[in-house]
């Protein structure tokens, strides 16, 4: 074999170990990905576990953050009673007022809340959470009361 054969073998070799390393990174970056995601869908705190790809998940994990969990069972039955769990839920009242989103926030009594912010269900959510958390309960909500 001659020295530029060589050359070229060696040459070849290299490229060809370049090739499968720069795909091993590649894939182990690939494999990084579901990870990633998983941690985005999934909140471990402690004994506690959110499924955050579900409104329920998401309401409940808001809840914590704001150090309102033992409210939860309450809020799920709120939920349930004013819209079905229902983001785009629209309750007209008897005055010319409406109840907008998963929350129905009304529109007269909480104006601060725009449209679409009451049919966003982290921007309702967060809203919800305000006003519970400047009232003390969740009384502003005539469909179940705690």
């Amino acid at each position: 074999m001659t020295n530029k054969e060589k050359l070229k073998l060696a040459l070849d070799i290299f490229l060809a170990t370049l090739i499968a390393l720069t795909s091993l990174i590649v894939i182990d970056k690939m494999m990084e990905v579901p990870e990633a995601q998983a941690e985005m869908m999934w909140f471990h705190g402690g004994e506690l576990e959110f499924d955050l790809t579900t409104d329920k998940g998401y309401v409940k994990h808001e809840l914590w953050k704001a150090g309102l969990l033992e409210d939860w069972e309450f809020v799920e039955r709120l939920i349930t009673a004013e819209s079905n769990w229902d983001v785009w839920a629209i309750g007209q009242n008897p005055n010319p007022t409406i109840d907008r989103g998963l929350w129905q926030i009304n529109s007269y009594w909480h104006s601060e809340v725009s449209n679409e912010c009451a049919f966003d269900l982290e921007c309702s959510t967060k809203e919800a959470i305000r006003i519970r958390l400047a009232d003390g309960n969740f009384n502003q909500w005539l469909a179940i009361k705690q």
